[in-house]
């Protein structure tokens, strides 16, 4: 089998995979901002 018809058959659990990835990202993002403003104030 190749592997784009194994990708396109995983392709829901990919997808949900992605998604909370991305919720993950969005969670960390606005903390590495803070993170970033802060350090940049101190120096």
């Amino acid at each position: 089998m190749k592997p784009v018809l194994k990708w396109e058959n995983n392709s829901p659990h990919a997808l949900r995979f992605l998604h909370q990835v991305r919720e993950e990202v969005h969670r960390l993002i606005p903390d590495a901002k803070v993170i970033l403003h802060g350090s940049r104030v101190r120096q």
